[in-house]
């Protein structure tokens, strides 16, 4: 008996514990592309696409999420209460895919501005946990 090693790994995945690193994170940003997206309930939704930062802090706090192979413009998540596994390329976020479906959309060679940051903020409250406030701190090289 055969048994579909896609399905296989994607359930493996799921299966696996999330970790998250403490600190904020700064630097290297380009590291976390790429990453599978999985929502609250360990189901895929995309890749991060891209990663918005804080310009006063400079550490990432909005991820840009890519659901359909169409680039340019990504749905912004907050990274508060984001769990990150480094070892399998995974984030996982503190909503559903739902949630994530409907969210806003930027375009991802542009900043947030303060009142896109709003917006971002009232749609997703009170369903962000005040878990933590930025994207996670990569790891050393």
């Amino acid at each position: 008996m055969t048994t579909n090693t896609a399905t296989h790994d994607r359930t493996m995945r799921k299966a696996q514990p999330f970790t998250q690193s403490t600190g904020p994170m700064s630097g290297a940003l380009y590291r976390f592309h790429g990453f599978n997206v999985f929502d609250s309930n360990g189901e895929r939704v995309g890749i991060v696409d891209w990663i918005w930062t804080n310009a006063t802090t400079g550490e990432g706090d909005h991820i840009g999420l890519q659901l359909q192979w169409l680039r340019g413009r990504a749905r912004a998540v907050p990274a508060a209460g984001v769990l990150v596994d480094r070892e399998l390329e995974m984030v996982r976020l503190p909503v559903t895919k739902r949630q994530i479906s409907r969210a806003l959309r930027f375009r991802i060679d542009r900043a947030l501005s303060r009142a896109d940051r709003a917006a971002i903020a009232d749609y997703f409250t009170p369903s962000i946990s005040e878990a933590g406030s930025s994207f996670p701190a990569p790891l050393a090289a």
